[in-house]
């Protein structure tokens, strides 16, 4: 039932909009919902009819702004404040070794632990937020200009929009992907469209975020996981690894491939756990990404004008 007056409508919403936060993110997250569909569109359809009652209340962090809006004349090229730079590549154990060899000729030591990840395939995204808010999302591009799809990002169920507990200014790096099962879903529903099929995740996501059309980019249904704190204003890590599990206990989606390893033999051994189980995940991985775990470290190794070096 809509409130009666502005001041209780303002109450109202800002409960329902925590409360639908709150459901999102068990439901696309955790992956553990609390409520049935029925009850949570119930609390959706109350906020959109108080926020169609009363405009002022109208937000564009607000959870009814994901399902997108007019479309756009055509997409911002936006420089990067931290360039978004590119990793090397190893495919055999023994280019990994040598890479971790050198890490320690650089160092003098050897680097004191390291992050293990899956990577997953899709498009990098960058993610901007200004005193909690969702201020821009730009695509990777060429390192140092993107796109701007902020509208398109916007539309992601698992990305918040609104945090409490961030700094003034926080930019966070992730990937965004198309699921399997989604994929197979849009596909069959080309089929019957007589449309053309998507040729596999990652050019479905890649397409899809860069539409100008966020409503169409709405039911593609991408998903995100976040890999990287860039830069977070008055909160320092030391520690990558850390540094995630403060994005995940925030409410940020973050890759369950995420491990903290004490020496290159517990890198090989996660390699070799996911070789076997990464074909049972519902998105696309290309590979492990390793890096030194401390902030300090990878500073001191520095980059190249085109990748990392740590």
């Amino acid at each position: 039932m809509a409130a009666k007056g502005p001041k209780e409508a303002a109450r109202r919403v800002d409960e329902l909009r925590n409360l639908v936060r709150h459901h999102d993110r068990r439901y696309y997250v955790l992956a553990d919902p609390e409520i049935t569909d029925y009850e949570y569109d119930q609390l959706f359809a109350e906020l959109n009819e108080l926020e169609a009652q009363f405009p002022d209340l109208q937000s564009p962090t607000s959870p009814t702004q994901r399902v997108g809006g007019k479309p756009l004349p055509s997409l911002k090229q936006v420089e990067h404040v931290v360039p978004m730079l590119s990793l090397d590549n190893s495919y055999s154990r023994e280019e990994l070794e040598a890479w971790y060899a050198r890490l320690g000729r650089e160092l003098g030591h050897e680097p004191a632990d390291l992050a293990a990840e899956l990577k997953i395939d899709g498009v990098s995204i960058s993610l901007v937020y200004v005193d909690g808010k969702l201020e821009r999302a730009v695509t990777r591009g060429d390192g140092t200009v993107g796109d701007d799809v902020t509208t398109n990002a916007r539309t992601i169920r698992q990305l918040p929009l609104e945090v409490d507990g961030l700094p003034s200014l926080v930019e966070i790096r992730g990937e965004v992907y198309l699921a399997r099962s989604t994929l197979e879903q849009l596909n069959h529903e080309r089929r019957r469209e007589g449309q053309r099929e998507f040729a596999n995740p990652r050019n479905a996501a890649a397409g899809a975020i860069r539409l100008l059309d966020s409503r169409e980019a709405s039911r593609r249904r991408l998903g995100l996981w976040c890999y990287q704190v860039a830069r977070a204003e008055g909160h320092e890590e030391d520690s990558h690894v850390a540094s995630l599990e403060w994005l995940q206990e925030l409410g940020f989606p973050v890759s369950p491939g995420l491990e903290r390893c004490v020496s290159l033999a517990e890198v090989e051994a996660f390699i070799d756990r996911w070789e076997q189980r990464r074909g049972d995940l519902d998105y696309d991985t290309d590979g492990i990404v390793v890096k030194a775990d401390s902030a300090a470290e990878r500073a001191a190794l520095g980059s190249t004008a085109r990748s990392v070096r740590w």
